[in-house]
């Protein structure tokens, strides 16, 4: 089981890949429900693999674990990316501001709108880290 992204609404949801869809993709339980009425089992299962198995899967807390655990890591390296764009933003206002203070003035709310993201980065890490103890 792992993370795939549906191939019609392109929200994330679980499941196991199915030979026919692209590598990552797959159906989210709502999308596969809303298709139940307008298209046949057999077509169902021809495109999106089998309900319970490939799509609309019901997770054992080990894999809601491992899910969860790559989640964390993806929001770390996240974070760690934000945090070193708002360092080399701030070197950079640091740098505009001794050489022209106009500039630097410029560059200030986005400055500041980058540390509000790696704030609220680092919030959801935490988060996610604390619901994976």
């Amino acid at each position: 089981m792992k993370k795939l992204i549906c191939c019609l609404c392109h929200c994330h949801t679980i499941g196991r890949q199915w030979p026919a869809r692209d590598a990552g993709f797959g159906i989210c339980t709502p999308c596969a429900d809303q298709l139940r009425d307008i298209v046949s089992p057999e077509a169902m299962r021809d495109m999106y693999g089998i309900r319970g198995t490939h799509y609309a899967c019901s997770p054992t807390e080990a894999q809601c674990d491992s899910l969860l655990a790559e989640a964390v890591a993806e929001a770390s390296q996240t974070s760690e990316l934000a945090f070193q764009c708002v360092r080399a933003a701030h070197k950079v206002a640091c740098d505009a501001r001794h050489q022209n203070p106009l500039a630097a003035m410029a560059l200030l709310p986005l400055l500041e709108q980058s540390s509000r993201i790696t704030a609220q980065l680092a919030e959801i890490a935490t988060a996610l880290e604390g619901g994976a103890k």
